[in-house]
């Protein structure tokens, strides 16, 4: 756990859990949570709030080392930078005796710094989109192996969007749909497909919300017909010819 940071991302699914504690429990729960992002200090809590931040504590573990590595990956990719610079200088000082073996191994450099960068740049935390994703949309299809082009894909959509809070958007939107999750057919929509930039943006704008069924018979105000719907389609039904 990184201590003596600045800020932290206080997510949602904290405000969900803290909420449903008594109120002074609240607010030691918030300030629990804050020193322990903030410094790395534990607080020693009881019953419920103990139980609340033992459910945080783990996020917070993920987010300080997300931040941790992409500081550490931005100091080694100015390290190898300024490797490179020098090498490439040193190369320009002297006679070469070489320059076929040279431009060779320059091209590998470049494609390792390449690999580097976007590895440290579209770093996303893909442990925590998965776990978002299996607590808000059970019903859809599992995800039990998270491939290299799954992990890709959060990257590409991270980068894009480069907020937790859509993810999480994304996901409550997709386990309230009907359509997704296979209540109105076989098919059932998975992590990968919702990863998808188009099908991503679908989602996100309520493409796959539920709505009303036009053919059904309107109810009254209890959930059941009131007298004037009844008498509306007895009415109806006798001037049928």
């Amino acid at each position: 756990m990184e201590h003596n940071r600045k800020q932290f991302t206080f997510y949602s699914s904290f405000y969900d859990a803290i909420q449903e504690l008594p109120k002074k429990q609240q607010g030691e729960i918030v300030l629990a949570v804050c020193a322990y992002a903030l410094y790395g200090e534990v607080t020693e809590l009881k019953g419920a709030a103990k139980c609340a931040f033992e459910l945080i504590q783990p996020i917070l573990d993920t987010a300080s080392f997300r931040a941790q590595a992409g500081k550490k990956g931005r100091e080694s990719t100015h390290q190898k930078r300024k490797v490179q610079s020098d090498s490439a200088e040193q190369t320009l000082n002297k006679p070469s005796t070489n320059r076929q073996q040279t431009a060779k191994e320059g091209e590998l450099e470049k494609e390792r710094e390449k690999e580097n960068e976007i590895e440290n740049e579209c770093y996303a935390p893909a442990g925590e989109v998965v776990r978002m994703y299996e607590q808000f949309c059970p019903g859809l299809v599992r995800c039990t192996i998270v491939s290299a082009g799954t992990k890709k894909a959060i990257a590409d959509r991270f980068r894009e969007y480069g907020d937790l809070a859509v993810f999480e958007r994304l996901f409550r939107l997709a386990g309230k749909s009907d359509f997704l999750n296979g209540r109105k057919g076989s098919w059932r929509a998975s992590l990968d497909w919702l990863m998808e930039e188009r099908n991503f943006a679908k989602v996100l704008n309520g493409a796959y919300d539920n709505r009303p069924d036009p053919r059904a018979v309107p109810k009254g105000a209890s959930g059941e017909l009131g007298a004037a719907e009844l008498e509306a389609i007895a009415r109806v039904l006798r001037e049928e010819p």
